[in-house]
């Protein structure tokens, strides 16, 4: 029994064996490898064996295994279609003319579309050359770099004087009249040439003796607008100021141009001025050979007020270049510093005060002709007069000669 049922054992593990090798044998076979898939991979195709693979864009290259390695050859596009694409809305570029691009787009038939229009180009092609303007009617030359931009390959030469359009100053060279001169423009052509001569106007300034309130009466007020209307009247062109020089009691300052016009303003505004005139302040001894010294250009004793000029007007009176200048006084006969020194102060405050040869020497300077109501005799004014070049009979008007100082206003500015 125990026979039998070591055979029935026996039988029973062999079936059961049997089975497990069976559901063994079951189960799939592991996949061989793919070989000869990979462009380029080595070790994994047979040499010489052959293979087709797709090429971009359209096209069927051959490909060989050598060394154990796919190797490529050229691409066949024989009845392939370039214009095929593969997705709708791709875009594909390309450069274009000077830097510049181009797209075109995937359509939905799966072609590519005509290329767009060059966009984004530079100004020139690359290594091109040219010549080009530069500054005042210069030359200089150009290359173009590879972004297609110009950059010049020397320094800009054969430059004018100025330029198109710039003004030069006024000259009175080949005028031959007084006071008359010539514009310069800065022609197309890069350089100065001079316009007509024309007459520059006259400047007249009034200094007035700020201590004697003689000179501020109607009569005299209307003498004085009279006078200078009739001058205007012939002299076109013109500009107008007025200044007032007076001491200071005790101290012999000269507190000179109060008010001032300029570009012709009306009479009215020009007197108005008077009114603002203080003569309680002043003295006796008021010191026009100073005032006379600033309009000029001397440099002002530290206390004075004077005038603020613009750009290209002289200094002290603000004189415009290559005017007709006059200056018109109204003065006592004897002042400090005359030219005979009769009345001298050589220092105020600490500062030196200048000289009637300082003064004499700056309105020689300034080319302008000194007119003079003086009240009183003709004084220190001939002396004064011939040492700047003026005649005292033609240049000074006494008051002592005259019935009044509205009379000798009005002889000056007829002889003007």
């Amino acid at each position: 029994m125990l026979r039998g049922m070591h055979g029935t054992f026996a039988s029973l593990s062999l079936a059961l064996l049997l089975a497990g090798l069976v559901a063994c044998s079951s189960e799939p076979a592991p996949a061989p490898p793919d070989l000869g898939t990979d462009f380029g991979a080595t070790g994994d195709c047979v040499e010489g064996e052959l293979r087709p693979v797709e090429c971009l864009p359209c096209g069927v290259a051959e490909e060989r295994c050598e060394g154990g390695a796919w190797v490529r050859g050229a691409c066949d596009d024989t009845g392939c279609d370039p214009d095929a694409c593969e997705s709708f809305g791709d875009e594909e570029t390309r450069a274009c003319g000077n830097c510049g691009e181009q797209t075109r787009r995937c359509d939905v038939d799966g072609t590519w579309t005509e290329f767009g229009p060059c966009t984004g180009q530079g100004e020139c092609a690359p290594r091109s050359t040219r010549m080009a303007d530069c500054g005042n009617c210069g030359s200089q030359p150009l290359e173009c770099t590879s972004s297609c931009e110009w950059e010049p390959t020397e320094a800009c030469s054969g430059e004018g004087e100025c330029a198109p359009g710039d003004e030069g100053d006024l000259t009175d060279e080949g005028c031959t009249e007084d006071f008359e001169a010539r514009d310069v423009t800065c022609s197309a052509a890069c350089a100065f040439e001079p316009g007509m001569c024309t007459y520059q106007g006259l400047d007249l300034m009034v200094l007035i003796d700020g201590h004697d309130s003689d000179f501020y009466t109607a009569e005299t007020r209307a003498a004085l607008a009279n006078g200078v209307s009739r001058l205007l009247d012939r002299h076109p062109i013109n500009e107008v100021s007025l200044a007032t020089f007076g001491a200071l009691r005790n101290t012999r300052i000269v507190e000179p141009f109060v008010a001032r016009t300029s570009a012709v303003r009306s009479l009215r505004e020009f007197l108005s001025a008077f009114d603002t005139i203080d003569t309680s302040r002043a003295s006796d001894g008021a010191n026009v050979g100073q005032a006379l010294g600033v309009v000029a250009g001397l440099t002002p004793h530290s206390s004075y007020v004077t005038f603020e000029c613009d750009s290209g007007r002289l200094s002290g009176g603000c004189w415009r270049e290559l005017s007709e200048r006059i200056i018109v006084v109204f003065a006592d006969d004897i002042f400090d510093n005359d030219p005979l020194d009769r009345v001298p102060t050589t220092e105020v405050g600490g500062e030196v005060v200048h000289s009637w040869d300082d003064v004499a020497t700056a309105l020689s300077g300034i080319e302008a002709q000194l007119w003079v109501v003086s009240r009183g005799s003709v004084g220190s004014w001939a002396p004064a007069q011939m040492s700047i070049g003026g005649d005292p009979a033609e240049r000074v008007f006494a008051t002592r000669d005259r019935p009044s100082i509205a009379a000798a206003i009005e002889d000056l500015f007829a002889a003007l």
